[in-house]
């Protein structure tokens, strides 16, 4: 999800007994990634750490809320193929690597208006 107030989103999440599990900036989006653990599953809040991050843009078009769905996935060089195959449109074919893995975002023009990453999880990472 995007927020524009961490500090508000943190308090809903504790509320529902998720709390934050780690936070990572990621300089070349623009954006800290807030981490909270909800079981098999995690919940990502992002927040701008500059004026020029895309995801400024998508809170001032459409407000605070869910952001992207990301998927799991074991072998992301082969999911890419897949959807390239398929004449799906990628954000960026080339992917990026994080504290979570490897992962691409298939563009919301081919994912009926949602933003969706697909993750491959760095080897021997607990879900």
């Amino acid at each position: 999800m995007a927020s524009t107030d961490l500090a508000e989103a943190l308090r809903l999440f504790d509320k529902l007994g998720l709390h934050l599990t780690y936070t990572e900036d990621l300089p070349a989006e623009g954006v800290r990634s807030n981490q909270l653990d909800a079981g098999n599953s995690s919940i990502e809040i992002l927040e701008a750490l500059r004026d020029d991050a895309p995801v400024v843009k998508f809170l001032q078009n459409r407000g605070p809320g869910l952001h992207h769905i990301c998927f799991r996935v074991d072998d992301l060089e082969a999911t890419i193929a897949q959807m390239q195959a398929a004449g799906l449109e990628l954000v960026d074919p080339q992917p990026r690597e994080d504290r979570q893995g490897r992962r691409v975002f298939l563009h919301p023009r081919s994912g009926c208006g949602v933003l969706m990453g697909f993750v491959e999880r760095h080897p021997g990472q607990i879900p």
